[in-house]
């Protein structure tokens, strides 16, 4: 399966609209200038990414999409940024999410809230690049240690899949900087075929 570099490029122009769409979308959800940018592009396999992940604790949503391309998709934000995007979602609405330890029901429903936003828009970004259509799932919130996070995406991924594109980016929104990664596993066939047609 060849791909030419004028196409493999085209992925940095999918990560760019992704995040511009991120942007657009949070700061409409948020009442706020969002600004996101994709700081690095790896292109890892599967087996390397709980080393990589490491064992802190982790928030997130995971999702499937269908199209062309198809595959699946997961947004990771550490505790502190993780915390960071559930006070910015609360503030707007009144709320508190605290200070203490842990997160509290309404801190993970803003945390699901939000990368429910960022997972869509990502894959809306990369939708229009490819002038296709992409349907995605309801978002899954994802919480635990580590490695223990993504262990069983893994095992269930492996059966379709051997490698990932892992997004790191940043959002900064306020005086907040927040980090978070964006996993995205395609089906590889439907990929080079989606590109292949540009």
């Amino acid at each position: 399966m060849k791909v030419d570099l004028y196409k493999l490029a085209k992925m940095n122009e999918m990560a760019k609209e992704g995040a511009r769409r991120v942007a657009e979308n949070l700061s409409a959800m948020l009442g706020m200038d969002v600004q996101m940018k994709i700081t690095k592009i790896d292109f890892v396999t599967l087996s390397d990414i709980p080393e990589e992940i490491g064992d802190e604790e982790m928030v997130g949503v995971y999702l499937m999409f269908h199209g062309t391309p198809s595959g699946h998709l997961m947004v990771l934000f550490p505790v502190a940024s993780a915390k960071k995007v559930a006070s910015l979602l609360l503030a707007g609405i009144g709320e508190d999410n605290g200070t203490g330890e842990g997160f509290t029901d309404l801190d993970k429903s803003a945390i699901s809230e939000v990368g429910n936003i960022i997972t869509s828009s990502f894959i809306d970004g990369w939708a229009n690049v490819l002038k296709t259509e992409i349907d995605i799932s309801t978002p899954h919130l994802i919480h635990d240690m580590g490695s223990a996070v993504i262990d069983p995406i893994i095992v269930e991924l492996a059966k379709e899949h051997d490698h990932a594109f892992v997004f790191n980016s940043s959002i900064t929104a306020q005086d907040k900087d927040i980090t978070c990664q964006i996993y995205v596993f395609p089906d590889m066939n439907k990929l080079v075929e989606a590109l292949e047609r540009l």
